[in-house]
């Protein structure tokens, strides 16, 4: 009987694409998230500072959809000891964040710390993937016994739905793409890519990346639409939403990103170790105790400075929180291990060393 044979190293473009994503996540929720959509009125008074909001949130709308794509990429393994992980990696960050602010005297409500150390902490994303994650046995399933016209033809009918169903008209099956059926048809277009090979596959990293910026811009554009008062009734009348991850065009957006790292190959053990930590920078900063000092952070950065300042601050106080983020995950990972080592058994976790018993 011979020993498993290795895991394949990480690609170290799809784990920077990983941290590219998680830094276009903060910069969703330092914008509109934080600051509130934008108004015709300030384009009337300040243009300039309208299309730039406009801009920074639609090049950093496609994140979520990008996550995902990864992981129909490389396909999901279901596993208890994933599955765990996922929770404790909530779980502990939600403690730490009490304890923190605790010994910090800082008050908060005794019912928002007990909620946010239920299961996926109140977070949607993790409610969602965990989903994701539980039907994910069923899809790969069907993925491995589909053809490509079959494959085809179920995309075909998902993306339909979900533009006509979801962008146009704000389903509550598909929420504006904060659901787990979003997130299937992103898995299964994912999977369809690297098993098939379509021909768009295939274009130049100069393609793929204009494709991008394209998109961005008419994103950017139809959010205009829909403030200006001449043209605001006439989107609001045809159902169509702007900032929404179910958008054709945010969907177009991720998948040229995508296509544009996966034509950088390079191999990367700090991009690597970084990457694996890539989690916690959404899981501590979007904690429900501590996003109300990362948004009243971002409402005082953009109110103390204007022009290139408010950029640059912005920046340095977005790439702290991913530093401090990334610092922090490995005392998460510690902790982890222990955990492993302690009671893993009891949950039938399989232990990294199996993999390199000897062979027997």
């Amino acid at each position: 009987m011979t020993s498993p044979s290795p895991k394949p190293p990480r690609e170290s473009n799809f784990e920077l694409l990983r941290l590219v994503a998680m830094a276009m996540v903060l910069i969703l929720h330092a914008d509109f998230l934080s600051l509130g959509e934008p108004s015709h009125a300030l384009f009337s008074r300040d243009a300039l500072a309208f299309s730039g909001r406009a801009f920074w949130e639609f090049l950093a709308l496609p994140a979520v959809n990008l996550f995902v794509l990864i992981s129909g990429w490389f396909g999901i393994r279901p596993s208890w000891r994933g599955a765990l992980n996922l929770l404790f990696t909530v779980f502990f960050f939600n403690l730490l964040a009490g304890v923190v602010l605790t010994v910090c005297g800082e008050s908060f409500e005794t019912g928002d710390f007990l909620k946010s150390l239920y299961p996926c902490g109140g977070l949607w994303f993790i409610q969602s993937y965990l989903l994701l994650f539980i039907l994910s046995p069923v899809l790969n399933a069907f993925i491995a016994s589909a053809d490509r016209s079959t494959m085809e033809r179920l995309l075909l009918a998902f993306f339909a739905s979900a533009f006509l169903l979801g962008w146009m008209r704000n389903t509550t099956d598909f929420s504006d793409g904060y659901s787990v059926v979003w997130f299937m048809a992103l898995y299964l277009f994912a999977r369809y890519m690297r098993l098939h090979r379509p021909a768009f596959t295939c274009l130049p990293r100069p393609v793929c990346l204009g494709a991008f910026l394209v998109c961005t811009l008419l994103n950017c554009g139809l959010f205009f639409l829909s403030k200006h008062p001449s043209t605001a009734g006439a989107m609001k009348a045809s159902g169509i939403q702007t900032v929404v991850y179910e958008s054709p065009f945010t969907f177009l957006a991720a998948v040229s990103l995508f296509l544009w790292f996966e034509k950088c190959h390079f191999t990367s053990r700090i991009v690597n170790l970084l990457a694996a930590s890539s989690l916690s920078i959404y899981v501590i900063h979007k904690n429900p105790l501590v996003f109300p000092y990362f948004k009243d952070t971002c409402l005082q950065i953009f109110g103390d400075f204007d022009g290139v300042a408010v950029l640059a601050v912005m920046a340095g106080f977005l790439l702290a929180v991913m530093a401090g983020s990334l610092l922090l995950d490995q005392l998460r990972l510690w902790a982890w291990k222990g955990l492993e080592k302690g009671v893993g058994a009891r949950f039938a976790l399989p232990q990294k060393d199996e993999r390199s018993k000897k062979k027997s």
